[in-house]
């Protein structure tokens, strides 16, 4: 009712307040309120802490004041099989082995190189460098099974022996497909959205079964199947799993690898950006199966050529397959590790964790 209310007045002590349920309310309300403003304060304060600790270690500086490049955590600037130094002090003062060609621009000849690894259980210099394998299967699958018919035999060669000598074989399958959500990249935009309404474009997997590997080269058992990765990068290298670990790497490592053997497709896109991270990023050995590779395009052959005078060792089907045959028990070492996929959830040392939104 209107006007001043008929009841006596009385002094009434409200209980006290529960602290901890309304500490606990205000907390989740501010958070709810504040949680945008927080993240953008979080990201302020880690660019400030960065900045503060390049100030206090001064070390990450050159003489030139520019930003000095370390090795001291980076597992592409480890020596994996301990030879660099001893072959530097015996051959370091003969001539290299380089062709040399004509400048179609002009100016100095160019310079083409080669691998130097010609012996798998020796360096250079004599060394014996006893070796951990693994064979990488490259997108072998259903989808551009047109392409890769003559890669089959050799294919099937390199993974008889592997698993002959109990050496690591690692499966990926390019798995994109369109309209999934948030797995778009500088890649997409590369090739375009043109080929989408008539699925050819190549950036995606169009056909039911495409994303799974041709058959004769496909996975015989639960342990071999664990070792499938459905990947969505060219480098095979960049595939993190759900919670942003690296997949590739760890298993490699948690293995005990130093060398890579691989094959697959396409040549100027996955085999060569896997090539790229294995020898630069990660330091290993490898080794490209000239006759197990295979692209949809004209520039195959080119970058066979161009990676076998950069970062690969050009080997065949047939050297592969003979060697692990022949070479003694302490010359091609075995897995540290069980041949299981998940073993990649067990190395830690030197795992990048990226998240999307940082």
């Amino acid at each position: 009712p209107s006007g001043p209310s008929r009841m006596p007045s009385r002094n009434i002590t409200p209980p006290p307040p529960n602290t901890s349920t309304h500490t606990l309310i205000l907390a989740l309300c501010s958070g709810a309120l504040l949680w945008p403003a927080a993240g953008v304060a979080l990201r302020a304060l880690r660019r400030r802490l960065c900045s503060w600790a390049a100030a206090l270690h001064p070390s990450g500086q050159s003489e030139r004041g520019c930003i000095k490049a370390s090795g001291a955590h980076d597992p592409g600037s480890v020596d994996l099989f301990g030879t660099v130094s001893t072959d530097a002090a015996k051959l370091g003062s003969e001539e290299m082995n380089t062709l040399l060609v004509p400048n179609p621009r002009g100016g100095p000849q160019l310079s083409s190189f080669s691998s130097n690894i010609k012996d798998l259980g020796a360096s250079p210099s004599g060394t014996k460098t006893p070796r951990r394998f693994v064979c990488l299967v490259l997108d072998l699958q259903n989808e551009y099974e047109a392409y890769l018919q003559h890669t089959v035999s050799g294919a099937n060669a390199v993974l008889a022996a592997f698993r002959k000598r109990g050496q690591p074989v690692v499966w990926t399958n390019w798995s994109r497909v369109f309209a999934e959500s948030h797995l778009y990249s500088a890649v997409d935009r590369y090739y375009g959205p043109r080929g989408i309404a008539n699925k050819t474009n190549p950036v995606y997997i169009w056909s039911d079964g495409g994303n799974i590997t041709l058959p004769p080269l496909a996975p015989i058992d639960d342990s071999e199947r664990s070792r499938v990765i459905e990947s969505n990068h060219l480098s095979k290298f960049a595939d993190l799993d759900g919670s942003g670990r690296e997949i590739l790497y760890p298993m490699l490592k948690a293995w005990g690898v130093d060398t890579i053997v691989l094959l697959g497709s396409w040549t100027d896109d996955c085999i060569a950006a896997t090539a790229f991270d294995a020898v630069d990023r990660y330091g290993f050995d490898v080794l490209l199966v000239t006759d197990a590779v295979a692209t949809a395009t004209p520039h195959g052959e080119k970058m066979v050529e161009c990676i076998g005078a950069a970062i690969c060792t050009p080997v065949t089907s047939a050297d592969v397959a003979s060697y692990l045959d022949a070479a003694p028990s302490d010359m091609v070492l075995p897995p540290t590790a069980p041949l299981h996929g998940s073993v990649y959830l067990s190395y830690d040392r030197h795992v990048c964790t990226r998240s999307r939104h940082s």
